[in-house]
């Protein structure tokens, strides 16, 4: 009876061994099948220090429409190659085929499309696939780019920035060569980093549209923090 018993206990430690051999399994299957997290990295805009830690005034509307902008990175080799293209006489021209190639792919474009997926945010991909347009309200891309828009004052001058420098996918910031419309400010901030006719800003009204394409670049060249 005794050796009966003992036969018992060994069979069920033998079990319970396999199963939890068998659940360890399991797990390390299911997690290794799980993608990985995405890295997200910071972007410097090239905004001056000073300016970033000057007085707040407020924050800026949720409300208040932005139109940002974003370039992305060309291959050099790819632009001579469009220059020295010609359209023959009675030929199909594969300019087409080469615009393709500059810009971002299709795979690229739906991963930007699933990091801007709250509903509000509208994106226009341009034909050679070179430049976003991005439209949505201050309030629904903070939150995308994990920051704040506040409304600062310098040297007299009002202008609106992130709180935080704006973070985004690490595959995004390595592709973007210049972005425009997440900042606004005065001629006295001009800096290293900046080109074009800056414009100053009065505290905008609720639901305001902000148009910051033609008035500031701000050239990231993969300046990551």
């Amino acid at each position: 009876m005794i050796s009966l018993w003992k036969a018992y206990q060994a069979k069920v430690v033998h079990l319970s061994a396999l199963l939890l051999m068998l659940l360890f399994s399991l797990v390390s299957l299911v997690s290794c099948n799980q993608p990985a997290p995405a890295q997200y990295v910071s972007l410097k805009l090239g905004i001056p220090a000073a300016a970033l830690q000057s007085p707040v005034k407020g924050p800026l509307p949720d409300a208040t429409v932005l139109h940002v902008g974003v370039t992305f990175k060309i291959d050099p080799r790819l632009l001579g190659q469009a220059d020295h293209q010609k359209l023959q006489p009675g030929q199909r021209s594969n300019l087409e085929v080469l615009a393709n190639r500059l810009g971002i792919d299709d795979a690229t474009y739906q991963k930007i499309k699933q990091f801007f997926h709250p509903r509000g945010i509208i994106l226009n991909l341009s034909k050679l696939r070179t430049h976003l347009s991005i439209q949505a309200q201050a309030g629904t891309l903070a939150k995308v780019l994990q920051t704040k828009f506040v409304i600062r004052q310098y040297k007299g001058r009002t202008f609106y920035a992130p709180a935080t420098p704006p973070k985004v996918p690490a595959f995004l910031a390595n592709a973007i060569d210049a972005i425009t419309g997440l900042g606004d400010d005065s001629p006295c901030l001009k800096t290293r980093g900046f080109s074009g006719s800056l414009r100053c800003l009065n505290p905008p009204s609720e639901g305001k549209d902000i148009d910051c394409s033609i008035v500031v670049s701000i050239q990231l060249s993969a300046t990551l923090a």
